[in-house]
């Protein structure tokens, strides 16, 4: 009889779903109420009217049609401007609208980035003095240990230069369980009219959308294939014969 339930036991581990653990790229707009801008009135959501703003971008370019718009002033503003969110990932990916203008308004961009508290990257970007602007831009990227983390995008510096920023949205890595059947769909790069003349859009790497570790894979996958190769059969036959003369 115990004989009898062990191979049951055995032949269900073999049919068991398989979970496999993967990646998945996600998206956080910036008018994502898990965003949050200090000082408040230093950040205006656009395309909304803004008397201060000199920049306007084409909002059909901009992902979800918007944008955060905040300029450090250099000799006005004594403390940089912030934008922070937290998410739960191994990776993270911010993207801005820039201005390539030097006047109307000042294009120059002077960024640093920080996680869970410490400085780890900047994006110091001088107009080109064209009229112009890029979208999707890639700022920044990092990765780091999976798990909960909190990105602070931070405009300006004191005593630095002015710095205009439009932030976008932001992209994180994170960790899924996916079944062998299932095909998960992530989020994608902002899309929209085809670009003017006057526009660019600036495509960044990431890795692949969806990423299936094999070693992450249950114990029943190396099981599963010493069954599909025949010698499983015929292991199954043999206790299934010997629990018959039990």
């Amino acid at each position: 009889m115990a004989a009898r339930v062990l191979v049951l036991s055995f032949l269900a581990l073999l049919w068991t779903p398989l979970a496999l653990a993967g990646t998945q790229n996600l998206t956080i707009d910036d008018a994502d109420p898990r965003f949050s801008y200090s000082p408040s009135g230093k950040w205006t959501a656009r395309p909304g009217p803004c008397s201060g703003c000199q920049a306007e971008p084409n909002s059909s370019l901009a992902y979800d049609g918007t944008w955060h718009d905040t300029t450090f002033v250099n000799g006005q503003d004594l403390t940089p401007f912030n934008a922070t969110v937290s998410f739960s990932g191994s990776a993270v990916y911010v993207y801005c609208i820039i201005s390539h203008a030097q006047s109307d308004p000042d294009g120059n961009t002077d960024m640093q980035f920080m996680i869970d508290g410490e400085i780890v990257g900047s994006a110091n970007i001088p107009p080109t003095g064209e009229a112009t602007y890029s979208y999707n831009y890639l700022v920044y990227s990092g990765q780091f240990a999976e798990g909960q983390h909190t990105l602070t995008v931070v405009n300006g510096q004191e005593g630095g230069p002015t710095s205009l920023a439009l932030l976008d949205y932001i992209k994180y890595t994170t960790e899924v369980e996916l079944l062998p059947s299932s095909t998960p769909t992530a989020s994608g790069n902002a899309t929209g009219p085809a670009s003017s003349a006057q526009d660019t859009q600036t495509s960044a790497s990431l890795p692949a959308t969806t990423s299936l570790s094999s070693h992450s894979a249950s114990p029943a996958a190396s099981v599963r294939s010493y069954f599909n190769s025949g010698m499983g059969t015929i292991l199954v036959m043999i206790v299934m014969a010997g629990t018959t003369l039990l």
